[in-house]
């Protein structure tokens, strides 16, 4: 607290003096703020337009088919406000910066992969004896 000198106690003025760091808190705050004050505004704005929306529509329901309608409607919206609001929680909370380099896993193996296909051999053999007499008795028979 700053000092009081005797014509200020006189006067009824005091003066009440901030230490730096909370005044240059102070003085970002108001910068900063002024975007959020907007934002809120802006949200109280449209939730007041919002809610004048919902008495106009609850002033034209005449009938339980009416209500049945509405309640449909309803019904999605607040899961999905849930979910964005989960959303956004889970967002801010999981941030978290990596490099994209430390997401690869090292090569285990240093040898190749790739299944090698068998080659067909075509190569003739010579038919046993018994293969041989059986060819020639079917030669034969023709």
């Amino acid at each position: 607290m700053g000092r009081i000198s005797e014509d200020a106690a006189e006067n009824g003025l005091f003066i009440h003096e901030v230490p730096s760091s909370v005044e240059k808190e102070i003085i970002v705050n108001q910068l900063r703020n002024p975007l959020k004050r907007k934002r809120d505004e802006n949200s109280e704005k449209s939730k007041e337009r919002l809610r004048e929306a919902f008495e106009k529509v609850l002033s034209k329901i005449k009938s339980p088919d009416d209500v049945e309608i509405i309640d449909r409607l309803l019904q999605p919206m607040i899961p999905t406000l849930e979910a964005r609001n989960a959303k956004q929680t889970f967002a801010s909370s999981s941030c978290s910066s990596s490099n994209a380099k430390s997401k690869f896993e090292p090569q285990r193996r240093f040898f190749c992969t790739k299944k090698t296909k068998k080659k067909l051999s075509l190569s003739l053999s010579k038919p046993t004896e018994g293969e041989q007499e059986a060819i020639a008795a079917n030669l034969l028979l023709r």
